[in-house]
Formats: structure tokens, C-alpha cells, sequence
């Protein structure tokens, strides 16, 4: 653009109408684009069979009827009632995505709203698990299939599920109003997470709580994919962390230790490393159950992938401030505490949202173990009935419906830290 243009108002408002213009028509190709590709995926799955003098062409042929009755098993909800829950708790994330992307005057209503009737949904749902009675017309068989019962890790798992997003709306939202709401549904989250690990820690089994006989069904199947990922994540920064800061330390020993972890686990596959956790482990006394050895596998390979970006986060700091605390008079672990890390994390939160939703899909791993999650019930009916195609399509759509929505919350979270400092 030349000068004189740059100077004529209609010449810059001609230029913006363009370029909007030729975004609206990307937008418009890419959407006729996926147009096409489902279009040719419905194609590819008809059955049909097309016959042009020596070419023979047959469609793969679904068997929609069995995909529809089985869903429910392999997905983990066999009633109505059981997918009240999660639904609730998908309405609770929507308040939250809402309340970090939504213009300031639509928020309060939106957010709130969503988060409310997502509540509602996970208490009704949870009451008429724990009390089918109150409801008359209930089908009674129905419940008595829901399943298993209040195991202790189960409730820890409830309580980190309800916890999780109490916290990041208190510390994303920047409504006063919501903290108090927030700081609630927390508090009550931690008492169940803190009642989950002392029943798990005494070995306490659901058959000798006839107090607490509370079916969880939702944390089977589509919810131990959720819930095993998010606790090897947690597990897994806390290392990538330690890591970080021993592979920067001038201590010798750290430094030695650190940069070792990251090499056997980096040279080593991860399913090696999921069967030496169950299977190796025991000979030498440590005998963890499946689902804790797949966090604990899974904890520690991205534990060592994830060091290298904490400390390239780390890093990134520019030394000047880092100079500027200390002559402040800060120590270093306050300065890396207020100074290094928040400045850090913004750049280490991308990364590890990708990891995470790798993670998701890796969590399969576990089904090896014996593990009823999404790949072990699709294997399991797939084999028994000689459908396998159907049953780990299904499968590998709930992957990537799970990648699709973790994936949205990632870039909306990132958009929110990074307020200010990116150009869209």
C-alpha cells in the first residue's frame, strides 16, 4: 500500500472489505470441503455395489442396527439415567468456555445459566443412582445393571472431576460473583476427592461401606478415558517440573538424575513401559492394580517428554528479570515461584494441552491390563460377535470426539492466558 493510500480513508475501508471478503470465501470453500469429505465417507460406508463393465466396486457394508444397540456398553451409559451425569458435567465445561470466551455482558447469563443446569443434571443424576425409588416409573432392571460401587478411587476420581473446573472458573473468571461459587463447588469436590484416597489408602472396598452404596457408572468406559487422562496429566507436570528444574540446576546429582530419567524413558516404548509397571514390578514386591499402574506408566513417559518444554518455558524468561528479582531482594525460589513460573506457564500451556489429548488416546494402553475402558468393551463385543469393524469404529469416534472438545478448551484457555500478547 502506498502512501497516498494509506492516507485516503475510503482506499483502507476497501481494503479491509476485500480482505474480510476473501476470508468469508475461504470459510465458504472449507466448509464445502467438509461437505465432500463426509459426503464421500457416507459413499464409503453404504454397502453399495457399483459394476462398470470389468470394474467391481463394493461399499463397506455397516451393520447400523448392532452399532445402536451396543453403543450404550461400549460408551459406558446402559440407561438414560447413568449419561445424566456426565451430560451434567459437559454443561458445567460449556458454562466454563462460555465464561472465558463470551463478551463481558453475555457471560454472566450464559455461563451461569449452562453451569447451573449442569449441576442440576449431575445431582439429579447422581440422586436417582444413589435412590431409583423416587421415581416410579424408573425401570428397575435398568438400574440394577448400572454397575459397580463406591470404590475409593472412584470417589477420588468423582471428586477431582468436580474440582477441576470449580478451580479454573475461580481463576480464569473475572466476575467477583463467581469465586464464591467456584471456592463452593471446589470445597465440595476436595471433600469427596479427600474421602476417595482415605477409603483407597485403608483399602476400604464398596461391599463393607453399606453406608455409602453409590454406583458410578459414568466413570466406566468413556469416563475412565477422562478420568485416567487427567490424573496422569496432573502426575505427569509435576514431573515434567522436576525435571525441568533438575536439567537447569547446578547441582551435579540433579542434573545427573534428571537428564537420566529423560533418556531411559525416552528411548523405551511406552507399552514396554505400561507391562514393567503391572507385570516386572510385582517381582520386586510393588504390586499396583491396572488402573494405577496405567497413571503411573503414563505419568511418568509424558513426565519425560513434557521436560524438555517446561524447561524451553522456563528459559524463555528473559534473564533480566530474574537479575532484577533477586537484586529486589527475592530469594531464587521466590523469584522462579512469582517471577518465572506465571511468566512461563503461558508458554508452556500449548504444549501441554497436546500432550494431554495425546495422552487421551494412549490412555487405550490400559485395556491391556484388563481395564474396562473404550477399547477393551469395543475388543471385547467386536470379537465376540465377529463385528469388529463396527465396534472399534465406534471406538475411534469417541477418540475423536473427546479430541475435538479437549481441543476447543485448550485453544479457548490459551486464547485467555495470552490476552494482550497474541495477534489473531
Amino acid at each position: 500500500m502506498t502512501a497516498s493510500a494509506a492516507s485516503d480513508p475510503g482506499s483502507i475501508v476497501r481494503v479491509l472489505r476485500a480482505e474480510r471478503r476473501r476470508a468469508t470465501q475461504f470459510s465458504g470453500w472449507v466448509g464445502l470441503s467438509w461437505l465432500v469429505i463426509f459426503l464421500a465417507l457416507g459413499f464409503l460406508f453404504s454397502g453399495v455395489r457399483l459394476n462398470a463393465g470389468p470394474l467391481h466396486f463394493k461399499a463397506i457394508s455397516l451393520d447400523l442396527a448392532f452399532m445402536v444397540k451396543w453403543l450404550p456398553f461400549i460408551s459406558g451409559y446402559t440407561t438414560s439415567v447413568s449419561a445424566f451425569v456426565p451430560t451434567g458435567l459437559a454443561f458445567v465445561l460449556a458454562g466454563v468456555l462460555i465464561g472465558l470466551r463470551a463478551p463481558s455482558r453475555a457471560r454472566p447469563t450464559a455461563a451461569v445459566g449452562l453451569s447451573l443446569a449442569g449441576v442440576a443434571l449431575a445431582a439429579s443424576g447422581g440422586l436417582l443412582l444413589i435412590r431409583p425409588q423416587i421415581v416410579g416409573w424408573l425401570p428397575q432392571e435398568g438400574v440394577a445393571t448400572i454397575g459397580a460401587g463406591a470404590s475409593g478411587w472412584r470417589l477420588g476420581l468423582l471428586g477431582l472431576l468436580t474440582t477441576l473446573p470449580a478451580l479454573a472458573l475461580f481463576y480464569t473468571s473475572q466476575q467477583t460473583w463467581h469465586r464464591p461459587l467456584a471456592i463452593g463447588v471446589a470445597l465440595l469436590g476436595s471433600a469427596v476427592l479427600t474421602v476417595g484416597i482415605v477409603l483407597q489408602a485403608l483399602h476400604v472396598q464398596a461391599e463393607t461401606v453399606q453406608t455409602f452404596p453409590v454406583p458410578l457408572p459414568y466413570l466406566d468406559a468413556l469416563g475412565m478415558t477422562i478420568g485416567v487422562s487427567i490424573l496422569s496429566i496432573l502426575c505427569a507436570v509435576v514431573l515434567a517440573l522436576l525435571g525441568a528444574l533438575g536439567r537447569i540446576s547446578k547441582f551435579p546429582l540433579f542434573y545427573a538424575f534428571s537428564t537420566f530419567y529423560i533418556s531411559l524413558i525416552r528411548g523405551t516404548p511406552l507399552v514396554v513401559q505400561v507391562f514393567f509397571v503391572f507385570l516386572a514390578l510385582p517381582q520386586v514386591g510393588i504390586v499396583l492394580d491396572p488402573i494405577p499402574s496405567g497413571i503411573v506408566a503414563l505419568s511418568v513417559n509424558y513426565g519425560a517428554y513434557m521436560t524438555e518444554v517446561f524447561r524451553a518455558g522456563i528459559q524463555a524468561v528473559g534473564r533480566g528479570q530474574t537479575e532484577a528479582a533477586l537484586a529486589l531482594g527475592l530469594t531464587p525460589g521466590q523469584t522462579m515461584r512469582h517471577i518465572v513460573l506465571p511468566q512461563a506457564f503461558r508458554i508452556i500451556i500449548p504444549p501441554t494441552g497436546n500432550e494431554f489429548i495425546a495422552m487421551m488416546k494412549d490412555s487405550a494402553l490400559v485395556s491391556f491390563m484388563g481395564v474396562w475402558e473404550l477399547l477393551f468393551r469395543a475388543q471385547k463385543v467386536g470379537r465376540q460377535y465377529f463385528h469388529s469393524f463396527e465396534t472399534l469404529l465406534i471406538a475411534a469416534a469417541f477418540y475423536w470426539m473427546l479430541t475435538i472438545i479437549f481441543s476447543a478448551f485448550q485453544d479457548r484457555l490459551e486464547r485467555h492466558m495470552a490476552r494482550g500478547e497474541r495477534r489473531d
